[in-house]
């Protein structure tokens, strides 16, 4: 059966609270969804999360369990609808196998990566995480967290709060990373959705230090740029072309082996050397990456996410997605949709009116990596 989910909107953070409740009762006693559940989620707006101590010990308290995680966000979403800048809260209560969820956070350790239970499942197999975006070396961060699982599989996103920064992991805390660890036993499938287009095609690093790229497939690093752009090569960058590059151009960069036509990491391009004809990027890269230049493109968002949602359901088949957990980018909404619930709607008309919530993040995380300006969709199966 499909998992209990519940979403609402209210200024007052216990009505907002006692009406998710509601619903979720609602669903319960119905027999339309799970009456069972192991473990909560919970995403907050900042307006209520002000409140969240209150909120998650009036949630523990109604519903039994003990095990919760969540974060809070300048945007929560769920199934059609998205709550930005308003007060707002988005629930789900994953019915999981006995045993196959493990809470943790800088006070809880998450099982060994190696530890299996008794019926032979890796009982750290991959995790649902949460993190602050103030946190040093995030992408270290990341990387660590993966490698402490027996399939190196992260989704999740960064807390998004312009205020405190808490994270839900039984307790409420901050900073750090956070969220819960999966058993082999908890079926999941994700897909990471771009919202850029590719300018020109991927080209290798071949020269850098750092931050700093000095030479793309042998050539200079701005003189590649400059080439992408329809611009001559060397001299002064013309006006038209410094205009395009600091009004929304980005590096995409793609790790050895990877589809450079939908799966990159987007960091900011933040300076240029027309002396040395070097370039720089919010992101230290490494030795055997390529590179590619982008912008944001509403039509290319909308239709890689048609795309995203096409594969789910393709390669479920008559499988049921029982929920799903969501995280955008938060410059998204605005900057790619209008500001309306366009993904939302889209992700319905593709998979139905399935049980999801999720989060505008400050960054997404699939797999080992950190992304930027991309959306994760994940469905439990």
């Amino acid at each position: 059966m499909q998992f209990r989910c519940a979403h609402t909107s209210h200024p007052d953070w216990r009505f907002a609270t006692e009406m998710v409740l509601t619903e979720l009762e609602r669903q319960r006693l119905a027999g339309t969804h799970s009456p069972e559940a192991s473990l909560g989620i919970v995403y907050l707006t900042e307006a209520l999360g002000e409140h969240v101590h209150e909120i998650v010990h009036l949630l523990k308290t109604r519903t039994g369990l003990k095990d919760w995680i969540g974060t809070i966000g300048q945007g929560v979403l769920a199934s059609g609808v998205e709550y930005i800048e308003k007060p707002a809260m988005a629930v789900l209560l994953p019915d999981l196998p006995p045993h196959s969820a493990s809470v943790f956070s800088g006070l809880l350790r998450p099982p060994a990566r190696n530890a299996r239970a008794a019926n032979g499942a890796w009982l750290a197999d991959h995790a649902i995480v949460h993190a602050c975006s103030t946190a040093p070396d995030l992408p270290d961060l990341v990387q660590d967290m993966a490698g402490k699982l027996h399939s190196g599989n992260l989704i999740g996103g960064l807390t998004s709060s312009r205020k405190r920064a808490w994270q839900i992991a039984n307790d409420v805390i901050e900073g750090g990373m956070s969220g819960v660890v999966l058993s082999s036993q908890v079926r999941l499938l994700t897909r990471v959705t771009q919202g850029c287009q590719p300018v020109g095609p991927a080209h290798d690093i071949t020269e850098h230090d750092g931050h700093l790229i000095y030479l793309l497939d042998g050539t200079p690093a701005l003189d590649v740029l400059l080439a992408d752009l329809g611009a001559p090569p060397g001299g002064l960058i013309a006006e038209q072309y410094m205009q395009r590059i600091s009004q929304g151009l980005f590096a995409a960069l793609a790790e050895e082996g990877a589809d450079t036509a939908v799966d990159y990491q987007v960091r900011n391009l933040v300076a240029l050397d027309p002396d040395k004809r070097s370039i720089a990027i919010a992101h230290h890269v490494h030795n055997k990456q390529q590179l590619l230049f982008c912008t944001r493109d509403a039509a290319a968002a909308r239709n890689d996410l048609i795309r995203i949602c096409t594969e789910i359901r393709e390669l479920l088949e008559t499988t049921p997605i029982r929920g799903a957990l969501y995280y955008s980018c938060i410059s998204r909404s605005d900057f790619l949709f209008g500001g309306h619930t366009t993904e939302m709607e889209i992700i319905q008309q593709e998979l139905g009116d399935i049980p999801l919530i999720g989060l505008f993040a400050s960054g997404e995380i699939a797999g080992n990596r950190l992304y930027g300006h991309s959306g994760v969709l994940s469905v439990f199966y």
